[in-house]
């Protein structure tokens, strides 16, 4: 339900439409701070925005982390197993 506006805020309303005429300070209060809202929107946006980014990033660094760490057990992993090949194959040799 709206509420019909008077003769005054029909006015204002026209006037702020058009950029606001001779009227006054009351226009150019009210389209600055529709300008004010339209920024404060505007700032919300872009910090959603780099906080997303952020989330990202530490995403994909965590996930390098991860990798870094399987490739160093693997290695470690190939080091164990050729070291208890030498070992088996010296105590092979002292046998014979």
């Amino acid at each position: 339900m709206r509420r019909t506006l008077t003769r005054g805020e029909e006015k204002r309303d026209r006037e702020a439409r058009q950029g606001g005429k001779k009227s006054g300070e009351s226009v150019r209060r009210r389209t600055g701070y529709s300008d004010i809202l339209r920024l404060e929107v505007g700032l919300k946006q872009i910090i959603q925005k780099g906080e997303k980014q952020e989330e990202e990033e530490e995403e994909e660094e965590e996930e390098e982390e991860e990798e870094e760490e399987e490739e160093e057990e693997e290695e470690e992993e190939e080091k164990q197993q050729q070291q208890q090949q030498q070992q088996q194959q010296k105590q092979q040799q002292n046998y014979h």
